[in-house]
């Protein structure tokens, strides 16, 4: 399978994701059905925890590698796929869940597992 997202972008879309996560709930107005939005809270602070402790060039400790990284992207999305029929809040949304989620999947499916080293210009005189 070709891995065609770099890890400096996929640092940019975690962040993205953490965003969406904790802030849809009021965007998409579903923050009155407590269970959809308490799935969306504990994903986006997990996705949040998870890209800071990576080593990539958005993680600022640094300790997780980013093929284990790419595998929790999986299952996260997977999760959240399954979260509104799972935990019963599908009735009244889950469309929002599952987009996440399959953006997810995509994400831990299609990314680089290694960083790119990039060598510091070079100085002309």
């Amino acid at each position: 399978m070709r891995k065609f997202i770099p890890t400096y972008w996929h640092a940019v879309m975690d962040y993205l994701l953490v965003f969406i996560l904790l802030c849809g709930p009021f965007i998409s107005e579903f923050h009155m059905v407590g269970t959809a939005a308490t799935v969306s809270f504990v994903s986006g602070a997990a996705v949040g925890i998870i890209s800071l402790i990576t080593a990539n060039e958005g993680g600022l400790i640094r300790m997780l590698p980013m093929h284990i990284h790419l595998w929790i992207d999986i299952g996260l999305g997977a999760f959240l796929i399954a979260s509104p029929f799972v935990l019963g809040f599908s009735d009244a949304l889950y469309s929002f869940h599952m987009l996440v989620g399959f953006f997810l999947i995509g994400l831990g499916l299609f990314t680089a597992t290694h960083t790119k080293r990039h060598r510091p210009p070079v100085k002309i005189d």
